[in-house]
């Protein structure tokens, strides 16, 4: 055998690009599978050599099947392996002792099967690395590249046909991969790369994000997943890319995770971390799969800077629709100038509409005024962009004359008022499909099927080209693991309160003045420390809400009180079978009172929580989540995300809270969890925040025991 044809560059080229490719696992039988591939492979016009091997000889498509991958004439650069899973780690040590590089292992039957079964994966991970084999799956169909016809799922693709572009995909599904490729195929939109990964056992999302990152042909990068194997490094390839990246995160229900469990080895993670790991890092989450589409499309127009925008229609109906929808998605529509409108005005064959934002040019119907009136709108400088909406292209699409030169067209004359102003026009039809169909299919500018879903597109065009600036990047340095902690460490335990207040104050946030007592001796000279009016409160383990066994005396204004409310609240130590321990506290200066606590996700490590707090933080749920460690202008952004936050600002006749301390407070407990390894989650409620400033009143906190 010679040796393996000339090695590319990158990693991504073993991968994605390889320039010859051997399936494992083919025979002539009709239902056999891997024939599939090697047919998807010739049907999508691979450039590369292909070459098969199977238990027997023969030929498939005019291509020999070899006995062995030892008895081919040369070594591939990558394997697809579709054999029984038991078969396939000495088929990876074949294939890595030869020279292959890369092997996409389309066999399942491993973890997603049962847990039984990571031994198995486990003999293949080291047959793998022993020499240097990148895997992608199990239990995945691998890869599909536009660019050079790579067509590796073993699915029958007979009726899908789709185009070259600029969109890749990375699917944990490979059913929704193909998907993913039909759909962007039926609205004319091209696609560069579609992977998937399957279980995810060597190579995951993060490592096929950084590759297509790195891909020139890839513009947009869509991705559906069901867990996420690297949360921290997959945050922070996000953070750093300056291509959209949209993310469908499925498997968010305790239903859902099983069944993903059960083919792909998901792992559920908390869904609210995911989502603010996301919108930290820029990405753009969607909730439906269709939702690719649009995303897409939207990139493909220029970038919207802004927020104001000029709905124009030649429907009233819809020009309200458009208005309704630009305000759902936080668009402004501010005035055009009188003389613009007057001009247009005088266009009208009744004068009986007065144009605003929207404009409705129900009354003027003319393509050649409509263009003119776009070409005018773009031209202003604050305006960022505009939403059309058309009728029936009938008769629209080759008009000439009017208000413009439309000599080729409306709608190319739109893509070159978009190449002269820099600015997007997000156009839509109020008419059937069929109708639309024909010019779609053109494919000379992005188009929408109506208003409102131009207007969304454009929303996600603006949280990604809206995104914070380069100098305000969050350093994401951990200390200890990068990544979640996994199962079998040490047990956590659980720290005494004033252990907490006493990290909270190491953090660099005031702490009320606070004094554990154990007996009326020590009682007697906690007093004398704090003074009147106090607050007393248990401080045992085993009772976190500590108000709802009657834990907490508030007001107390002498010796007397205080005695007697440390023997109740020493009768409730005892009924959770502890030792009397209560915490003397001096009064707080009112304030509203709010949470910050940190905690170790599974998959993104550190996480910053802010809300409104109390006894209440349960009930309203009102909570801003960020990937720690966290600086004080995203702090400030959490506090303004909260429903509450204009209870902060002062509501009424009550003043505003110190927002530089509260905002540094987050900050502090952001750090505070990335610094201290042994720290597994913190929590501050109350923090009480006043005008004068933030001082934390209760606590707790779990760490790993050594």
């Amino acid at each position: 055998m010679s040796s393996p044809s000339a090695m590319p560059q990158r990693p991504l080229d073993f991968l994605l690009a390889p320039s010859s490719v051997v399936v494992v696992g083919v025979s002539s039988s009709p239902s056999n599978l891997g024939k599939e591939i090697i047919r998807n492979c010739l049907r999508f016009g691979y450039k590369g050599d292909i070459f098969a091997v199977g238990r027997e000889e023969g030929e498939v498509f005019g291509i020999k099947i070899y006995r062995s991958v030892a008895h081919l004439p040369t070594v591939p650069q990558f394997a697809a392996i579709l054999v029984p899973a038991p078969q396939v780690p000495a088929l990876v040590e074949q294939c890595g002792r030869l020279g292959i590089r890369a092997a996409l292992i389309s066999s399942g039957g491993f973890s997603e099967y049962g847990s039984e079964r990571a031994e198995l994966e486990s003999s293949l991970l080291a047959a793998a690395r022993r020499h240097g084999v990148r895997l992608i799956g199990p239990n995945c169909i691998g890869v599909v590249n536009m660019e050079i016809g790579l067509c590796t799922p073993f699915a029958p693709l007979g009726s899908l046909k789709p185009l070259k572009g600029h969109v890749s995909v990375i699917s944990q599904s490979g059913g929704v991969g193909i998907l993913c490729m039909d759909l962007l195929s039926e609205e004319h939109v091209g696609f560069s790369k579609m992977i998937s990964v399957g279980n995810k056992l060597d190579l995951d999302e993060t490592d096929f994000v950084e590759l297509l990152l790195a891909d020139p042909d890839t513009r947009v990068i869509c991705a559906y997943l069901e867990g996420m194997t690297r949360g921290r490094r997959f945050f922070e390839a996000l953070a750093k890319s300056d291509k959209p990246i949209v993310v469908m995160k499925a498997n968010r229900a305790p239903t859902s995770g099983r069944i993903a469990r059960s083919h792909t080895a998901a792992l559920a993670s908390d869904d609210r971390v995911t989502e603010a790991a996301l919108k930290q890092a820029g990405a753009l989450r969607v909730g439906d799969l269709r939702e690719f589409v649009p995303c897409a499309k939207v990139f493909e127009l220029p970038p919207l800077r802004g927020n104001r925008l000029v709905v124009l229609s030649m429907s009233g109906g819809i020009s309200v629709i458009g208005a309704d929808a630009c305000a759902e998605f936080g668009f402004e529509l501010p005035e055009l100038p009188a003389d613009l409108t007057r001009a247009l005005e005088q266009r009208g064959r009744g004068g009986v509409i007065r144009l605003g934002n929207p404009l409705d040019f129900g009354d003027i119907y003319d393509p050649g005024v409509f263009a003119f009136a776009v070409e005018e709108i773009l031209k202003l400088p604050y305006i960022d962009g505009a939403v059309l909406s058309l009728p029936r292209l009938d008769g629209l699409a080759s008009i000439q004359g009017g208000g413009a030169s439309l000599s080729g067209g409306l709608v190319p004359y739109l893509k070159d008022l978009m190449e002269r102003n820099g600015k997007p026009v997000a156009a839509s039809f109020f008419s059937g499909r069929r109708a639309v169909a024909p010019i779609v299919e053109r494919r000379e500018i992005p188009l929408f099927w109506d208003i409102r879903e131009a207007i969304w597109a454009l929303s996600r065009s603006r949280l990604f080209w809206q995104k914070r600036p380069a100098g305000e990047a969050t350093p994401i340095e951990v200390v200890g693991e990068r990544e979640g902690r996994r199962s079998g460490e040490p047990r956590a335990r659980q720290l005494a309160v004033h252990d907490a207040l006493a990290l909270v104050a190491e953090a660099g946030i005031e702490v009320v003045k606070s004094v554990p007592v154990t007996s009326t001796r020590e009682l007697d000279r906690a007093l004398q420390c704090v003074g009147f009016p106090l607050v007393m409160k248990v401080a045992v383990e085993g009772i976190p809400h500590k108000s709802d066994v009657g834990g907490v005396k508030l007001g107390i204004g002498s010796s007397s009180e205080a005695r007697e409310a440390f023997e109740e609240l020493s009768e409730i130590c005892r009924a959770q079978g502890a030792s009397p321990c209560v915490i003397v506290q001096a009064l707080a200066e009112p304030g509203l009172e709010v949470v910050v606590g940190a905690k170790r996700d599974a998959s993104f490590g550190p996480v910053v929580l802010f809300g409104l707090g109390g006894i209440w933080v349960e009930v309203l749920d009102d909570v801003a989540l960020r990937l720690a460690p966290i600086e004080e202008g995203e702090a400030a952004r959490m506090v303004r995300e909260i429903r509450g936050a204009a209870v902060l600002r002062g509501w009424r006749a009550a003043p505003a809270a110190d927002m530089p301390s509260l905002c540094r407070a987050i900050a502090c407990i952001s750090r505070l969890i990335t610094q201290r390894a042994e720290l597994e989650e913190i929590e501050i409620n109350p923090l009480i925040a006043s005008s004068r400033g933030v001082v934390a009143v209760d606590a707790r906190a779990t760490v790993l025991s050594p």
